[in-house]
């Protein structure tokens, strides 16, 4: 599987109603570094380019970058 689909689907199974702004955080970090990937790492998705350059978690009320 395509490593935004795993994310997209990390984010399907995240019950929470902070979703669009991970989902707004994605779209910045993805935008803002030319060459970045991201992938699921310890059950959050991590975004990656000559090593870990943030991850993303959330949890009831706030959103940890």
């Amino acid at each position: 599987m395509a490593p935004e689909k795993i994310t997209e689907s990390w984010l399907s199974e995240l019950y929470s109603d902070l979703n669009w702004i991970i989902e707004a955080l994605r779209k910045v970090i993805l935008g803002a570094v030319y060459g970045i990937s991201e992938a699921i790492k310890c059950g959050n998705p991590t975004f990656e380019k000559n090593g870990n350059v943030c991850y993303l978690s959330a949890n009831t009320g706030y959103i940890y970058l």
